[in-house]
């Protein structure tokens, strides 16, 4: 899929699965839905680029899959009041082989356990030249991170990330979490 605006208020997803290894969607715009992009069940090595994701409810990026999710040049915004923001992530991955359940509430989905048995290279996640922002519409501050990552491996550069409690949380039984690239700085250029 390319060079396309979905609107999916009311709707579960904008996009759900994904072309894998070799494929990928790029220029797609999703507004509103729970989920921009669900990716729980894709095929292996599924890739993204030039996505805008906008007013989700629940995450803009929700990942299982065998391999890595790669995403470049994603724009995702959420304008949420503080109770919803308390169930946001930009992106969620890698669930599949460690919980099986990914949020609570309406955002409490559960995964395939198609993969379960190699979790160790399930659902690595690599983002590149992106910006995820939480603007929250009332008061309060966004208790969550804006990556929730349950697999082993995160490479994340030239990322930008604002408006959430922490960058990221890792839900991993991994012996040891691999990142790539991680700075703290002032602003986007």
């Amino acid at each position: 899929m390319a060079d396309t605006t979905i609107y999916a208020h009311g709707a579960f997803a904008g996009l759900s699965g994904g072309p894998g290894s070799g494929g990928s969607n790029m220029n797609v715009t999703v507004v509103g839905g729970m989920y921009g992009v669900d990716y729980s069940e894709t095929q292996p090595a599924a890739t993204i680029v030039g996505f805008t994701l906008i007013n989700q409810t629940c995450a803009a990026v929700m990942y299982c899959g065998l391999m890595t999710l790669t995403v470049v040049g994603l724009q995702a915004t959420a304008s949420l009041d503080a109770s919803a923001a308390a169930q946001y992530v930009a992106i969620a991955t890698g669930m599949c082989g460690e919980t099986g359940e990914y949020g609570d509430g309406d955002c409490k989905h559960t995964f395939p356990s198609t993969w379960n048995g190699v979790a160790s290279i399930t659902s690595q996640l690599s983002v590149v030249d992106s910006s995820l922002e939480l603007r929250l519409t009332s008061g309060g501050s966004s208790p969550r991170p804006a990556f929730l990552i349950g697999g082993n491996q995160v490479s994340l550069e030239n990322t930008f990330v604002r408006g959430f409690h922490s960058i990221a949380y890792f839900n991993s039984t991994a012996p040891y979490t691999f990142i790539l690239a991680v700075g703290h700085g002032c602003c986007p250029r």
